[in-house]
């Protein structure tokens, strides 16, 4: 991987006014190197061992991006600024991010029926069903194989010589102004779009390929109500889409255009920050914020088909399309170790603060509040035919439905002693003052014996003491 970045900036002012002009270059290029995989145990027929010599999938990605803020001093003497910003962000490209698409050694993953003949609950490799014996037959495909040469030390996936890298647009507006000695309030307008985004694509196969399918999950699958969730599983008839003819196994990385996929962002906020005099300080914010899915040109569920996409299938699958157009954009959190947290809050709000007490104690609090995040309640519906895979189908738009609101105050307190030329500081901290116990994650599956259940909750009241020293 070879990433170069330059940055140049000046800033002119004249009277009241400041202008600020930036510019940035970015160089990205990424190659797979030579590499190895060994042949899978139970059917190495299908998963051969495989040495890879390296390619360079031959993009390389030259980005500039231009920078353009200025202030204005409206009345001169320093109290009330307006101020807006230009600027765009291109995509930084990781290690194999793009040459992972011609790399036939990463991580591949097929799936075919199975009959446990034997009742060993085992799999054997006599048990694996190919269908009409052909391995192309498959039920579901990850990663980069193809059953014609699944042994090829070369892959016949491309990338689109064209390929462009992500981008971000964003413009920023405000005033800020100070009431009072070593008080200021301020807010904000932000608009960002983004556009461009990159997407594999698989050949011979559009939306148009997909045929509407009605599902009623059986009741016996749907639990009701106890004690241990939150409502009994909803479980309506859905629609989710299939392909027609087996899906192929050969993919194309491209970007969506404009109008096929793109979110846009608009977000307001106001803030007010007060520095330490008179024995006490104070930081807090409050913004309200959307940012919207659009895929009107786009008849596929383009959510299925991003890199970082919280789903796994394919873009031109329409399934679960009418819940992600003109919604709430969200992303899936990695590392929480929960793998239903899907992160977006259109209102937050923050305030911090700090007071001195005689005999130099100090006292501080955090409180932090914003919209609960979106439960994306669903279906799971039945194995599709043509390798479409397992769909899981939204029963709301993105946003419709969502945890409760989170709340949240954590207070400090603390005496310095200085002793010579050391300092101790005696402390205690208490995290979640109120013992909330806000719901951060359920089961989101309805068709499931888990549905609903409470999968995290706040952490409880915790107080920890502490002394720091300084010398």
């Amino acid at each position: 991987l070879t990433n170069v970045s330059l940055y140049g900036q000046d800033t002119v002012t004249h009277g009241r006014a400041t202008l600020q002009l930036g510019v940035r270059y970015d160089y990205n290029h990424d190659q797979a190197l030579a590499s190895s995989v060994s042949a899978n145990p139970l059917r190495p027929d299908i998963l051969p061992a495989v040495a890879f010599a390296g390619a360079d999938p031959g993009v390389k990605f030259q980005n500039f991006s231009p920078r353009l803020g200025f202030t204005y001093d409206l009345q001169g003497d320093g109290k009330t600024l307006v101020r807006g910003n230009y600027a765009s962000y291109w995509g930084q490209v990781g290690t194999g991010s793009i040459a992972q698409y011609v790399n036939p050694v990463t991580r591949v993953s097929i799936r075919y029926p199975w009959v446990d003949t034997n009742h060993d609950t085992v799999v054997q490799s006599g048990e694996i069903i190919i269908p009409n014996n052909n391995i192309a037959n498959f039920l579901a495909l990850t990663g980069n194989w193809n059953p014609a040469a699944p042994g090829s030390p070369t892959v016949s996936n491309t990338v689109d010589p064209n390929l462009k890298n992500d981008r971000t647009d964003e413009i920023i507006a405000g005033v800020d102004r100070e009431v009072g000695l070593g008080f200021a309030v301020g807010a904000s307008y932000i608009w960002r779009r983004y556009a461009n985004f990159l997407y594999t694509q698989t050949i011979g196969l559009t939306p148009a390929d997909y045929a509407a399918v009605s599902f009623a999950p059986p009741a016996s699958a749907c639990p009701s109500a106890d004690g241990q969730r939150i409502g009994a599983g909803n479980c309506p008839t859905v629609t989710y889409y299939q392909p027609l003819f087996q899906v192929g196994s050969l993919t194309n990385l491209t970007n969506f255009t404009n109008d096929q996929y793109n979110r846009s962002y608009n977000g307001f906020e106001v803030t007010a920050r007060k520095r330490m005099s008179n024995h006490w300080l104070m930081n807090t914010s409050v913004a309200y914020n959307s940012t919207i899915v659009h895929m009107d040109g786009w008849a596929g569920d383009s959510a299925t088909g991003l890199p970082t996409s919280n789903l796994t299938g394919f873009p031109e699958d329409p399934t679960n399309r009418d819940a992600r157009n003109g919604f709430q954009y969200d992303y899936l959190t990695s590392g929480s170790g929960l793998g239903n947290v899907y992160i977006n809050a259109k209102w937050l709000f923050k305030l911090s603060g700090l007071y001195n007490l005689p005999a130099d104690v100090n006292v501080s609090a955090f409180f932090n509040a914003r919209q609960g995040y979106p439960e994306e309640f669903g279906i799971q519906g039945p194995s599709r035919i043509n390798g479409g895979g397992i769909p899981t189908i939204l029963l709301n738009g993105v946003g419709d439905t969502r945890l409760p609101n989170y709340y949240n105050l954590d207070f400090h307190i603390d005496r310095p002693i200085k002793v010579g030329t050391v300092r101790f500081v005696p402390q205690m901290d208490v995290f979640n003052l109120g013992n909330n116990n806000t719901i951060q994650a359920v089961r989101v599956t309805q068709n499931a014996a888990n549905a609903n259940q409470i999968q995290a909750i706040t952490a409880p009241r915790v107080a920890r003491f502490g002394v720091r020293v300084n010398w």
